[in-house]
């Protein structure tokens, strides 16, 4: 999610939808961004699987 949109909650909010390389944090659906703090084992897994796929992509 990018582009100023106000995400569900959860969605992971990234710097720039067309090329993304940076994941900026989780959205807590009412515009903000939801502190780390709050975060959940799944929603870590998912960061860290986002993060390896932008690694991989820039690689190439």
């Amino acid at each position: 999610m990018a582009g100023g949109i106000i995400g569900n909650e959860g969605n992971i909010v990234i710097g720039c939808i067309k090329n993304p390389k940076q994941i900026v944090r989780i959205a807590n659906r009412l515009g903000r961004l939801k502190p780390e703090s709050e975060y959940t084992e799944s929603k870590w897994t998912n960061l860290n699987e986002l993060r390896q796929m932008i690694n991989s992509s820039e690689e190439k």
